[in-house]
């Protein structure tokens, strides 16, 4: 597998709205999600505040089956740890694909955390190089037709990460890059404006250009211009508790 593969599987999180939104706006875009394998069965994991924050239910989150599909798959399970240390967890989703559709999901192209080598530490000298893949908010390629029932995005991939250091919680890192929105895509007053990039997988390719799993964005530092991550190994603990 390819990392251009690899990050095909992530998608903007698009969500059918409900309540007093839906009327006008059926659809609504929040944050990034990706796929991810664990135990033989395939999630699709976001940040949860990607959905709290516009009131929509997690579980309205529209996975499509392949690029250019309009289909979408279903789910069986909304993952939620209620552990007491489960402030690791506190901003992670994962949506377990449905059993009946489980077999398809096997065609995604995405990373299996079963095997414990693919999850990386950010920190370690063993990196060549990082790649991130979300949809920012503030993107001309972006819009939901609602007449026409057309929706178009486009995603943004960086790489290159100048300066990693611990996050204010252990389970974290921040993570700078070399650029971390692309300048067309910030705000009117340049400003960065990393809004939808929050549940974006990070990548890692290690010295010997073997494709490792870093973890998933969950905020912008936009005083310092660095990315927040949860960290992979949270990640697969906290598919293996959901399995």
């Amino acid at each position: 597998m390819n990392i251009e593969k690899l990050i095909s599987t992530t998608q903007p999180g698009l969500y059918e709205s409900s309540g007093e939104y839906k009327e006008y706006y059926p659809y609504i875009f929040a944050g990034t999600c990706f796929a991810i394998r664990s135990h033989g069965r395939t999630y699709i994991v976001t940040a949860k505040h990607c959905s709290v924050n516009c009131e929509l239910s997690p579980l309205d989150l529209l996975y499509a089956k392949h690029e250019t599909s309009d289909e979408f798959f279903g789910y069986d399970q909304s993952s939620t740890i209620n552990a007491p240390d489960s402030q690791k967890y506190a901003d992670l989703i994962a949506l377990r694909i449905s059993e009946d559709e489980s077999r398809i999901a096997l065609k995604l192209p995405c990373l299996d955390l079963t095997n414990p080598y693919l999850c990386i530490d950010l920190s370690t000298e063993d990196i060549n190089d990082v790649i991130i893949r979300g949809y920012p908010y503030i993107n001309p390629n972006y819009s939901i037709d609602y007449d026409s029932g057309k929706i178009k995005y486009s995603g943004y991939r960086t790489n290159k990460m100048t300066h990693v250091r611990k996050g204010s919680l252990e389970h974290c890192t921040y993570i700078k890059m070399e650029t971390p929105i692309h300048p067309e895509l910030t705000s009117p007053n340049k400003k960065i404006n990393a809004n939808g990039m929050s549940g974006s997988p990070v990548y890692a390719l290690d010295k010997n250009n073997n494709i490792r799993f870093a973890g998933t964005i969950i905020g912008y530092n936009d005083m310092t211009d660095e990315y927040l991550i949860v960290n992979s190994y949270i990640i697969k603990e906290f598919l293996h508790k959901s399995a």
